[in-house]
């Protein structure tokens, strides 16, 4: 039988994992295949939008379908902001506890 290897990460170990989190989000964020996918996300919104308002109001299946796509990419760049966001309060975290430290 193997030990168990799984270690406690600890508060600081986190506010670390999470600050690189947010340090490699925002550098995709800048990239060139960042760039790239949030110009995709931004035509297709646009078009599913148009999607929407053209549709027969009372095809609810297509409707939800659009909505979905939408969602979906809503929801990309929501993550992408909230691991950009996260990062930089677990940076200031560090900051605010390493200088209590001294």
């Amino acid at each position: 039988m193997a030990e168990d290897t799984k270690q406690e990460v600890t508060q600081e170990e986190m506010r670390i994992i999470r600050a690189r989190l947010g340090i490699e989000a925002e550098s995709f964020e800048k990239s060139h295949v960042g760039r790239y996918i949030y110009d995709r996300i931004y035509v297709d919104l646009e078009k599913f939008t148009q999607e929407l308002i053209d549709m027969n109001p009372h095809s609810v299946e297509k409707c939800v379908e659009i909505r979905n796509h939408i969602l979906v990419r809503n929801l990309f760049t929501l993550w992408i902001r909230e691991a950009i966001h996260s990062g930089m309060n677990a940076h200031r975290e560090l900051i605010d506890e390493d200088q209590k430290t001294y």
